[in-house]
This record gives C-alpha cells, sequence and structure tokens, in this order.
C-alpha cells in the first residue's frame, strides 16, 4: 500500500519503492561491543559489505531501469544460505 501511494504521488514522475534485504553484513556498528563467540558466528552468517555491494548493486540498477514497483532484491536467499552448510 505504501508503494502505490507514494509512487502515484510523487512530483518526481515515477517513482518505485521496493525491498532490499542484504542479510548479515560485518559492519563496524555490528562488531561494537561483540564477544569473541559473536564474533566466530559472525564469521560464518555475515558477509563484507564489498561483497554484499558487488552483488546487490547490479541487480537494484536493473530492478530501477525496469519502472515497476514492490521488487524485493535479497542477498541471502535460502538457496544461497543451504549452499554454505
Amino acid at each position: 500500500r505504501l508503494g502505490g501511494t507514494s509512487a502515484s504521488g510523487s512530483p518526481l514522475g515515477n517513482v518505485g519503492v521496493h525491498t532490499l534485504s542484504p542479510g548479515m553484513v560485518l559492519t563496524d556498528l555490528l562488531l561494537e561491543g561483540s564477544t569473541v563467540e559473536n564474533r566466530k558466528a559472525f564469521n560464518i552468517l555475515c558477509e563484507h559489505p564489498e561483497t554484499v555491494a558487488s552483488n546487490l548493486v547490479p541487480r537494484i540498477r536493473q530492478v530501477a531501469v525496469g519502472n515497476k514497483s514492490g521488487r524485493q532484491v535479497r542477498y541471502l536467499t535460502l538457496r544461497r544460505a543451504l549452499s554454505f552448510a
């Protein structure tokens, strides 16, 4: 509902509202105050920002060119997560 309202009421013309899910990304904010045990888990579950960005940015650009709204762009899908196991 938000997507339809925002896109139709924009003075800028076509505006798309999408969902972006980068998954867990290793950032200073995430690591701040973490324990050694936390960091071990983060090393398994998280990706570096550059890795996520190199995957997501081209896909985000594709969505932007498509002139559609309501798309979901995810980095860590269930299939990708299971492939690490």
